[in-house]
């Protein structure tokens, strides 16, 4: 049984670093880790003992069909805010409730993210 997972590891090509970088950091609003936090071989984004990390692989295999990583926004609306004027392909799903929803997207190099809205107590 797993109690707890650090991270989320993603492989990635070097070379496509500052686009990645950009997309999580600017667009999703992910945060670097601290320097003291951050593991050689990689970037680490979101919460340092919960989040996402980008492993630099010579040839990463990017099968979108076996998984994707669900990432928690402050904001749906703000979120397609950004996307919208940089035109990223993302479709908008809604579940049974009316507070049911989420993004389906594709990073920079395929692996597919669902965004949800952080949930908040009213």
């Amino acid at each position: 049984m797993v109690h707890s997972i650090r991270e989320v590891r993603v492989g990635i090509p070097l070379e496509r670093l500052a686009e990645l970088r950009s997309f999580y950091i600017e667009l999703i609003g992910l945060l670097p880790w601290p320097p003291a936090a951050q593991v050689p071989g990689g970037l680490g984004l979101g919460h340092p003992r919960r989040g996402l990390y980008l492993e630099y692989r010579h040839d990463p295999h990017i099968d979108p069909m076996r998984r994707r990583c669900t990432l928690i926004v402050p904001s749906l609306r703000e979120l397609i805010k950004r996307l919208d004027p940089r035109r990223h392909q993302f479709t908008h799903h809604h579940g049974l409730t009316g507070v049911d929803e989420w993004l389906l997207l594709t990073d920079p190099v395929g692996h597919i993210l669902e965004i949800r809205e952080a949930f908040r107590l009213v």
